[in-house]
Parts: C-alpha cells; structure tokens; sequence
C-alpha cells in the first residue's frame, strides 16, 4: 500500500465529521491526540448513547468509551462483558493479537460501526444475560475488579501518596466525563 493510501489522523478525525454514524459529533484535534464525541441510538427502541473516541498518536488504535450514567450504574452493580475497564466503561471492540485494526483503516468502517454494534449486544445483553456479540473477553484490570468501599478508600490514599501520573488519555476522557454529567444535570 502507498502512503498516499494510508490516511493521516488529520484525514482520520475529518472522516467523523462525514461518517453517517458519528457525523452528529464534534471534537478536537490536537498535536499528539484528537478526540470526538458523538451520540448513537442502535435502535428505535434504543437509548441515545454518548460515545468518546480518544486517539492517542503513540498508540495503535483509538480507545473509545460510553459516558451515559446509566451504563456506569449498570457496572457498579454488574460485570458488563466485553469492557476494557469496568470503570470508565471502555469497550473492547476487537482482539488487538489478531490484527482486526489498523491504522490504515477507516474509523468509519470500523471502529465507529463496532461500537454500534457493541451498543446492540449491550443491550441485548441487558435482558438476557448473554453476550451475543461473540469475540474474546478481555481480561478484568485488577484496579476494575470489585472491591469494598473501605479497600477502595485504602487504595486511593496509597496512590496520592504516590502521586501515579495520568495519561493524556485519563485526562481527556475525565475532563470529557465532567463536561457530559455537567449537561445533563
């Protein structure tokens, strides 16, 4: 494949403003990263979700997570499968050993779809308890599992005692989270 072939991530965050699923968003593309937030209903009888894509450029693919309140509700009481985090509700769209992304794809071919369909098995799975997108769960990060309030509480002081540093990711997707809760409220 040419480098003509291969978008940039200037060509990849344009291709949302014109992506039929994701064309109902906006976002911010910056030297090292863009983001964009877009609302998707995978059906009439749906709820809107919101949907944050975050592309960090020193990362292979965008991570992208629901900010609904009602889906972070849903994890505290209940494992939702297919999540890379249970805590900022950060969806595992494919099995990154196998290769089914690359940069050279199309966001909207790809990603963007995913998530809908993801979105769908959410809610499928919501009445039925089975997950009926397939694929291979991923594993449960450690700091994601449920743990008591007062272990929480514990854990949290011993990381500000550490002072652990925030990706650029963490703060986007933070400061991201702050500003949709903000506009519901």
């Amino acid at each position: 494949m040419s480098k003509f072939n291969k978008p940039n991530y200037q060509q990849h965050f344009i291709s949302l403003k014109y992506c039929p699923l994701s064309s109902n968003g906006s976002g911010k593309l910056k030297n090292n990263y863009f983001y964009w937030e877009f609302d998707i209903k995978p059906s009439d009888f749906s709820r809107i979700y919101k949907v944050l894509l975050i592309w960090d450029f020193t990362k292979t693919a965008p991570r992208v997570y629901i900010l609904n309140d009602e889906i972070h509700n849903i994890a505290k009481e209940k494992n939702i499968p297919h999540l890379y985090s249970q805590e900022k509700i950060q969806l595992c769209l494919y099995y990154p050993s196998y290769n089914e992304f690359s940069r050279s794809m199309s966001l909207c071919e790809t990603i963007v779809p995913w998530t809908f369909w993801w979105l769908s098995y959410y809610e499928e799975w919501l009445h039925s308890r089975e997950w009926k997108g397939g694929g291979i769960h991923p594993a449960i990060n450690q700091k994601d599992k449920k743990v008591s309030p007062l272990k929480k509480v514990a854990v949290n002081k011993r990381l500000k005692k550490k002072k652990v540093k925030k990706s650029d990711i963490d703060k986007i997707y933070e400061k991201r989270r702050k500003v949709y809760l903000k506009n519901i409220s």
